[in-house]
C-alpha cells in the first residue's frame, strides 16, 4: 500500500502504467512461483530422506529451469514492451509510460528467479527466518525509502519507483542465492 501511495503521487497515468506493468510482469513471475514451490518440496523431501547433496542439486536445477523460462519472457519484455503493455490498455500515455518499467524488469528476470526459487528452497529446508528477514528489509528498508527518494524527491517518476522495486528484488535474489550456496540451510533442524 505504501508503494502504491508513492505511485499515486506520480499521477493517474503513471499509476495506471505501473498497474499494467505489474499485470504484464506477472506473466514472467507466475512460473517462478511454480518453480519455488517445486524447490520447497524437493529440498524438503531430500533433506527428510537425509540426502542433502540431492537437495542442493534439486535447488539449483529448479533455479536453472525457472530462471531460463523467466529470462525468455524477459527477452520479450525487452524487445516488445509497447506491444505487451498495449494488450492491457489502448491509452497512448499509459503505453508510453509503461514500456520502460517493463524493459527494466526484463533485465532482472534471473535475479527475480533467484529471489523466488532459492527463497523457496530455503523454506523447504526449514531456513524460514532468512527469507523472511530479507523480504522485510528489502521492502521496508530498501524499496519504500528508495522509491520515494527516486520517484518523488529526485523527480524520476515511474522509472525511479520501479528502479527501487528492481533494486529490492535484485538484492533479495543475490542474498537468497548466497545463503543457499553457503549450505548453512543443511544444518537447520525442524
Amino acid at each position: 500500500m505504501a508503494f502504491a501511495r508513492i505511485l499515486a503521487e506520480l499521477g493517474t497515468n503513471a499509476y495506471a502504467a505501473s498497474q499494467v506493468g505489474i499485470s504484464a510482469w506477472s506473466l514472467s513471475f507466475m512460473p517462478g512461483f511454480g518453480f519455488a514451490v517445486a524447490a520447497t518440496t524437493l529440498v524438503g523431501q531430500s533433506l527428510g530422506a537425509e540426502v542433502p547433496e540431492r537437495a542442493e542439486r534439486q535447488g539449483y536445477t529448479a533455479f536453472r529451469l525457472g530462471a531460463g523460462l523467466m529470462a525468455a519472457v524477459g527477452i520479450l519484455f525487452l524487445l516488445f514492451p509497447a506491444r505487451i503493455v498495449g494488450f492491457f490498455t489502448n491509452a497512448p500515455e499509459v503505453i508510453a509510460l509503461g514500456t520502460m518499467p517493463l524493459r527494466m524488469v526484463g533485465l532482472i528476470q534471473p535475479l527475480l528467479a533467484a529471489n523466488m526459487i532459492f527463497g523457496g528452497a530455503l523454506r523447504g529446508a526449514g531456513d524460514t527466518r532468512f527469507p523472511m528477514l530479507v523480504t522485510g528489509i528489502g521492502v521496508y528498508v530498501l524499496r519504500l525509502p528508495i522509491a520515494y527518494l527516486f520517484a518523488v524527491v529526485f523527480g524520476w517518476g515511474l522509472v525511479g519507483a520501479w528502479g527501487a522495486l528492481i533494486f529490492d528484488f535484485s538484492t533479495r535474489g543475490v542474498l537468497n542465492f548466497l545463503r543457499f550456496r553457503s549450505g548453512r540451510w543443511k544444518a537447520v533442524r525442524v
